[in-house]
């Protein structure tokens, strides 16, 4: 072991110096989703679900806090911060990590400040990349077919507390994707990032587009849900696609993007975007209905690596 592992606790001085580096980073190399990284981590911290630990290098000088799965066996990371940066330390800070909890590192998020190099990094210690990437639909323009169901209705404030269970059992059902929440905690990240979307009057909070987002009711029941954002340049972004587990293969995702995406452009042709992981079911169905992979204007979209060999 080169260096240590120590409780966040253990140097409050020292930590929240390095906590308050990482946010400054993330905010001024990533402005359109730095902050809400940075929040993330703090809130997932904060809730039990991700434990921070403060590392102390073997080289003069060198530290580093690691943002770490609480409830995970096998250590996954969800976030790295070192000082200074560089491969050679990242090298030692997951080979202390690996000691320090008994098994290498099962994951790791690929936003590593300082590491351009990472690709060759991973790749040579038996590491995949599963990467998300950013999609663009040049006019918006799709069939109709589908697109006005009887099962599809606008969205209402009242759905928001519904559509948190249909979200956290959306992306709790992916047990070999690296974001799924832990199981006591994801209740409460669903709750922050769904009803985000009303202000404490109850009224709909900009950017939320309501008159472009959708639900699939059954019987009085929600089974699927889009919810479309407006970004500050004025491009339509779907921010999410969800549908229960237990309904999927029944073309309901693809009618309500269907539906969305018809309401986007009632006024003519747009372009409108979403995020996707590569090479999944829901990265095939953009694809099939027009959507194309676009560089990302900050040059980088979070992903993971994982180890091990790769399914695709």
């Amino acid at each position: 072991m080169c260096g240590s592992f120590l409780p966040a606790e253990s140097d409050l001085s020292r930590t929240n110096g390095l906590i308050d580096n990482h946010r400054k980073f993330l905010e001024e190399s990533h402005p359109m989703w730095g902050a809400n990284q940075a929040r993330s981590l703090a809130r997932q911290r904060e809730s039990g679900a991700l434990v921070l630990r403060l590392w102390r290098g073997d080289q003069a000088g060198a530290h580093g806090l690691v943002w770490s799965q609480a409830a995970s066996s096998i250590p996954k990371v969800h976030g790295v911060w070192m000082e200074p940066a560089g491969p050679q330390l990242l090298t030692e800070l997951l080979d202390d990590l690996a000691l320090d909890r008994g098994a290498p590192v099962g994951a790791i998020t690929d936003v590593i400040p300082g590491l351009p190099e990472e690709n060759e990094f991973f790749r040579s210690r038996g590491y995949w990349h599963r990467s998300k990437v950013l999609m663009r639909h040049p006019t918006g323009a799709v069939s109709a077919a589908g697109a006005y169901r009887s099962q599809i209705r606008p969205i209402a404030v009242d759905d928001l507390r519904t559509i948190v269970g249909v979200y956290v059992r959306a992306y709790s059902d992916r047990p070999g994707e690296f974001w799924t929440w832990a199981a006591a905690d994801a209740f409460e990240m669903a709750e922050a990032d769904v009803m985000g979307h009303i202000g404490p009057d109850g009224s709909w909070e900009p950017p939320f587009r309501p008159d472009a987002s959708f639900v699939w009711v059954e019987a009085g029941a929600i089974f699927g849900a889009i919810l479309v954002e407006e970004r500050p340049q004025g491009t339509p972004y779907v921010e999410d696609l969800i549908v229960e587990p237990a309904h999927h293969r029944r073309g309901i995702g693809r009618a309500l993007l269907e539906r969305a995406l018809t309401e986007l452009t009632r006024d003519g042709p747009r372009p409108i975007e979403l995020a996707a992981v590569q090479f999944g079911a829901p990265y095939r169905l953009y694809t099939r209905l027009g959507f194309v992979e676009v560089p990302h204007p900050e040059g980088l979209l979070d992903g993971h690596w994982i180890r091990g060999p790769s399914p695709f």
